[in-house]
């Protein structure tokens, strides 16, 4: 039965679009996924226990705020993908262009926030306060980034969020070897 359909899958009509846009985002997920793998034996090795485990604190600060956001990607994949299905075309812009304001506005408090909390959070967590201020912008574009994702999702551009999600996980890998392998250590993991 297993195999029965498993041949039916890799037989299937190529132009078929569900299993394309799925092998697409299957390969993009394992690309990205491998180098965030090949990102952290990298800093472990360049960084050494200390920073690493200072880097370890950062990243979890990033995930855990990419929690919440995570919904309001589904969200607009959600409703972008109705506006799509009803040829509502104008809708969708005026919701991305809407989102990225209201977004934008609450990201931009919840980074004055963020910095005010950066003196407590350092002495809570033990990671020196300018490694929190680097880290500063991110917070903005955390919550800022997932309306691209999501609008590309709902209008079911999966080439282009496949690029996306490898471009971003390229440049993080690029550039974070080469700042942290220059004189920057820490600050350009961060980076």
């Amino acid at each position: 039965m297993v195999n029965l359909n498993l041949k039916r899958l890799w037989n299937h009509n190529k132009s078929d679009s569900l299993v394309r846009d799925n092998m697409t985002l299957l390969i993009a997920n394992t690309i990205v996924n491998a180098g965030a793998f090949v990102f952290h034996i990298f800093m472990g090795r360049l960084l050494g226990p200390t920073s690493y485990s200072d880097l370890g604190v950062i990243m979890a600060i990033i995930y855990l705020l990419s929690v919440p956001v995570n919904a309001i990607q589904t969200i607009i994949t959600k409703i972008v993908s109705q506006f799509k299905a009803n040829k509502e075309e104008n809708k969708i812009n005026f919701l991305l262009r809407r989102s990225f304001i209201k977004l934008g506005f609450f990201g931009f408090f919840a980074l004055i926030i963020f910095m005010l909390l950066i003196p407590t959070g350092s002495n809570f967590l033990h990671v020196p306060k300018v490694n929190l201020l680097i880290l500063s912008p991110i917070v903005l574009l955390t919550i800022v980034g997932p309306i691209v994702n999501g609008g590309l999702q709902g209008l079911q551009r999966f080439r282009a969020l496949s690029l996306n999600m490898v471009i971003g996980i390229t440049v993080k890998l690029a550039l974070g070897i080469t700042l942290v392998y220059t004189i920057l250590g820490l600050n350009g993991a961060i980076l």
